[in-house]
């Protein structure tokens, strides 16, 4: 339902094509119809990458309960990789105590 509201609110200059690329981005989970990435409405490729990226370590670290390695396992990347990856989006690991670091 936010999506209609998000849609309702947004200026639409009759570009057909504009309002195709963001249904199909908001159907992928890459857009919040209310996020505005440059002048026109669209954001970078680095951007949606990053998005990308982040939700499959989030879902990845999820399916294997947090372990790191298992999740860098099931990815086919270094544990290395995936601390540099984590790190760089902003994500948490559990300590040897269980709490958030």
């Amino acid at each position: 339902m936010a999506f209609l509201t998000g849609l309702d609110r947004r200026p639409w200059p009759g570009n057909v094509r504009e309002l195709r690329n963001v249904a199909e981005r908001f159907v992928l989970g890459l857009e919040d119809v209310g996020e505005h990435g440059d002048a026109d409405g669209l954001l970078t490729l680095e951007e949606q990458i990053d998005r990308v990226e982040r939700s499959i370590i989030l879902d990845g670290l999820s399916a294997q309960e947090g372990r790191v390695g298992a999740t860098a396992d099931a990815l086919g990347i270094s544990r290395k990789t995936l601390y540099l990856k984590m790190r760089k989006h902003g994500i948490a690991t559990r300590g040897e105590d269980g709490d958030v670091t």
